[in-house]
């Protein structure tokens, strides 16, 4: 429920970067927390923590969105090179 709601949410940032992408995760959690969403589910505010994960960890919903969103750096091209190359 929460990733789908989030992958949503980050879908519709204008000039994703991983500073929007985080608040918008953050948004989105703090938002079901406090509608009560969450009110009956066992999940502790740490397990939210471990499920959002962090910019440059291993687990969690950020290191997932940042490789998706990852925008790849254009490198000038190289003229020495043969075409197709």
């Amino acid at each position: 429920m929460i990733c789908e709601a989030v992958e949503a949410a980050v879908r519709s940032i204008k000039d994703r970067d991983i500073i929007k992408i985080e608040a918008m995760v953050d948004k989105v959690i703090k938002g079901r927390v406090a509608d009560g969403q969450l009110d009956e589910c066992p999940l502790t505010l740490d397990d939210l923590t471990r499920i959002k994960g962090t910019v440059n960890g291993n687990t969690g919903m950020l290191p997932v969105l940042r490789g998706i969103y990852h925008i790849r750096i254009e490198y000038p091209e190289d003229d020495s090179l043969p075409a197709g190359v």
